[in-house]
């Protein structure tokens, strides 16, 4: 007994500071979407394009960290399915007014909105379910036939392929550049399930596998560490100085999410709180933020030059605020959980009645 409750003591503690990191990183998210802070290029660069980009790897190594050691895996991508219908029925509104602001032809809007809801999101943050669930598929399927390992060589050159968004201006006039520029016409970004996912589901099952060897083995972490760091910085050098179209794909991302992941599961730091609150807060933020940005983005131009301070300051103070108080009043108040409550019991009520029906007509 004592040794169970040495365990679960354990687990307590390594999610503590896992959710603190999720809470961290999603203000970081807000704090990208929130335009320019920095008069600063180098700052700017560097809070945009690096600390801000280290969120969504550590976010992927985090869902499938969890997922691998769940148990109950069944339902789960149905469930996944659900929430994210629900999040895209709410962003409905901005997605319908970004589609009319595009001119399309009235025979493409249905293709837009597939492709918004399969692929893209209806919004830009939501990209990231689909490419996550598509992941997670892709990387199941192919462990059915390989180990790990291979797996990871495989998924690492997707990564490869798909950094020619980041290094696209180191590579003007070369084959990757036509054929990336070709690619962009259908599929706008490399930042999807096949090319940027796959990796980070990887590191995220190897360590839930509690294979951490290699890279992410305990032997010479604090060195592996500051390596990962030397590198996040030269590689954040060499983009800087000649930028592509976008700054998603950093190798360095990959050791460093991995490396903070696996210090987060194992410190002792704040063993004896409890800290999930901010992991679910955490997850509002990440879902609600964008509504009041563009509430944002009506008054932060006038605020900003009457204050003396950068627009992009007040949209993210504005957001920070406004999203806190809204998912810690959806906590409290309990309103998601009753909604969910009740939409199981229509759902019981339908198969019920479905099932009365069909025996009858037998």
């Amino acid at each position: 007994m004592s040794e169970v409750n040495a365990i679960e003591t354990k687990q307590k503690l390594n999610s503590a500071m896992i959710s603190v990191l999720q809470f961290v990183f999603s203000i970081m998210v807000i704090l990208l979407h929130s335009n320019r802070v920095f008069y600063s290029d180098v700052f700017h660069f560097t809070q945009k394009s690096i600390f801000s980009r280290l969120a969504v790897p550590f976010f992927l190594i985090c869902s499938a960290y969890f997922y691998k050691r769940s148990p109950h895996k069944k339902g789960y991508f149905k469930k996944a399915i659900m929430q994210y219908i629900g999040w895209s029925i709410l962003y409905i509104p901005l997605g319908y007014i970004y589609i009319a602001s595009l001119a399309l032809p009235v025979f493409a809007i249905p293709l837009a909105i597939i492709v918004g809801l399969c692929y893209s999101g209806i919004w830009y943050h939501l990209w990231y379910i689909p490419a996550f669930l598509f992941g997670i598929y892709f990387v199941n399927k192919l462990n059915q036939y390989m180990k790990m390992r291979m797996v990871f060589l495989i998924s690492l050159i997707l990564y490869l392929i798909g950094s020619v968004e980041t290094y696209y201006s180191y590579l003007q006039g070369t084959f990757l550049h036509q054929i990336y520029e070709q690619y962009r016409v259908f599929f706008l970004t490399s930042r999807n399930g096949l090319f940027y996912v796959p990796i980070f589901i990887c590191v995220g099952y190897l360590i839930a596998q509690e294979k951490e060897v290699g890279l992410f083995s305990k032997q010479f972490f604090k060195m592996k560490c500051l390596l990962a760091l030397g590198c996040l910085v030269l590689e954040g050098t060499i983009i800087y100085m000649n930028q592509g179209i976008d700054k998603n794909f950093m190798f360095s991302f990959i050791p460093v999410t991995g490396l903070l992941f696996i210090w987060a599961k194992h410190t002792s730091i704040w063993q004896e709180k409890q800290l999930c609150t901010l992991k679910q807060l955490s997850i509002y933020y990440f879902f609600i933020h964008p509504l009041f940005i563009e509430m944002a983005a009506l008054f932060s131009e006038e605020m900003g030059q009457s204050l003396g301070i950068h627009e992009g300051w007040v949209v993210f103070i504005f957001t920070l605020v406004a999203t806190h108080l809204t998912a810690y009043s959806i906590l409290k108040t309990g309103v998601v959980e009753r909604i969910k409550i009740k939409l199981r019991t229509v759902a019981i009520f339908i198969k019920k009645n479905a099932r009365k029906h069909s025996q009858i007509n037998t």
